[in-house]
């Protein structure tokens, strides 16, 4: 049987907010907004040129908890729209994938 403070440090991991977490919610089927999600304001924010048919890279900006930056998705011949968003930004390890929704 797991002590007290055992289950007391498991109910507190439950409740920490991710510090750096991010969402991506379409306005349209063109349009998205990727929204930091996180507990701390994240530098630097930019998309990842690897994921074809995204546009409008925020360019770096600064985005505080629950703020958003636009981004364009667009659809071609060679590849459909995005379902996912590469995201880079200061301190990232490497660029995270986010899930982008179908329209």
């Amino acid at each position: 049987m797991l002590a007290a403070e055992q289950i007391a440090e498991i109910e507190a991991m439950w409740d920490v907010q991710l510090a750096v977490a991010w969402e991506v919610t379409r306005e349209s089927q063109f349009a998205a907004y990727l929204r930091n999600s996180g507990a701390e304001s994240v530098t630097g924010v930019t998309v990842d040129a690897a994921v074809p048919g995204v546009h409008e890279d925020p360019g770096g900006v600064v985005l505080e908890p629950g703020a958003s930056a636009r981004v364009m998705l667009s659809s071609s011949l060679v590849h459909d729209t995005p379902r996912e968003i590469g995201m880079i930004w200061d301190g990232a390890p490497s660029s995270v994938v986010v899930p982008a929704s179908p329209w």
